[in-house]
């Protein structure tokens, strides 16, 4: 079932605003000099790999098998019988800010690369390490990385997206909202090179970390008022008694017209993240009209082996899709919903398709 609504817009303030007393600015930065689009992405037979590439030297990261501080990527490049640069797709790991690897869901970033995308898994700084907004810079850094090697591995600097699953849903989210907050952009060797991203995408990844007990999942048992969720860890305080800490990293607070496409993925069975992150995130790109599209998937809860499994099945995974359209005009954005059989990974390639070709 399809069907077409309008909503008229809330002219009201930038989201923005609600964190400038915190002493964040912004400004656009313009993407690296030089460089020619490629083609669209165009599926490959087969994959190259590289593992293991240093995008940044951080003195607290210290992790068995790597070099003194070393955060590191692995880069999947399809292999193409007419080379040209091909678009980028920058994964994110979950694991609560405090664990996981970049090998993690290694099968999902080969069928990309199969797609014609290059696929960078990136590593970032955990909570014992670092506190927010350390995690974010690191995301940059690697986006900045790529930028300055894109004639060493072929990669189309101007088409590069960010996706990520669940504590990566949630920096992914972010990457995509604040091209124009100079405060989360990284420093170091390649800082002349942009950060920005031109589409993202986050399964079951938090929005408001401000929110968190608000869009619980029944029955949840997570601490999400103590000073000990993993949530008020990353930001270093207690959010229950400093909402504004949440703000500060929370992607919905950020989210605004000008920024790039928006795909969010989310399991109404999430015993984890509650489902009403994606769901608050996607209304208020609906006020606001921002071009997102959000999936809730029926009987899906907290794993991206789940959804990945969900999403390549034949037939289409059950859901409810949303997506706000602004145009022709911003002052009416119109939503789409569908119902049913509507959630495949085919929808998530033709998004970055879409996006990631200029």
């Amino acid at each position: 079932m399809l069907t077409m609504i309008n909503h008229k817009k809330n002219r009201g303030a930038s989201r923005r605003s609600v964190l400038r007393g915190l002493g964040i600015a912004g400004s656009a930065l313009a993407l690296s000099a030089g460089t020619v689009a490629g083609k669209p992405a165009t599926p490959a037979n087969g994959i190259e790999t590289y593992e293991n590439l240093t995008f940044a030297e951080r003195p607290e990261v210290d992790r068995e098998g790597h070099g003194e501080g070393e955060l590191r990527l692995d880069l999947y490049l399809p292999e193409q019988r007419d080379p040209h640069p091909v678009p980028v797709l920058v994964y994110i790991h979950g694991g609560m800010w405090m664990f996981g690897t970049k090998e993690t869901d290694r099968e999902i970033l080969e069928h990309f690369a199969r797609q014609g995308f290059a696929v960078a898994s990136i590593e970032y700084r955990f909570i014992s390490e670092a506190l927010f907004p350390a995690q974010i810079h690191d995301v940059n850094a690697a986006i900045r990385w790529l930028r300055a090697h894109a004639d060493e591995y072929g990669l189309d600097t101007g088409n590069v997206g960010v996706w990520g699953v669940s504590a990566g849903g949630h920096l992914a989210a972010l990457a995509g909202v604040t091209n124009d907050v100079d405060e989360f952009t990284a420093d170091g060797p390649y800082a002349s090179y942009s950060s920005n991203v031109q589409a993202a995408a986050s399964w079951y990844g938090i929005m408001a970390l401000h929110k968190m007990v608000e869009t619980a999942p029944p029955d949840s048992e997570m601490p999400y008022e103590e000073a000990d969720a993993p949530e008020s860890m990353l930001v270093g305080e207690p959010i229950a008694e400093n909402p504004e800490a949440g703000m500060y990293a929370s992607p919905v607070e950020y989210l605004d017209p000008d920024d790039p496409p928006l795909l969010l993925y989310h399991g109404n069975e999430d015993g984890l993240v509650g489902y009403g992150q994606s769901e608050l995130m996607y209304e208020t790109a609906l006020d606001v009209c921002h071009e997102t599209t959000y999936y809730e998937l029926e009987s899906l809860g907290h794993s991206s082996e789940a959804v990945y499994s969900a999403l390549s099945s034949k037939p289409p995974a059950m859901g409810t899709a949303r997506t706000v359209h602004c145009r022709p005009s911003p002052n009416a954005p119109q939503e789409r919903v569908q119902d049913g059989r509507v959630a495949s990974l085919s929808d998530m390639e033709q998004f970055f398709q879409r996006s990631l070709r200029h």
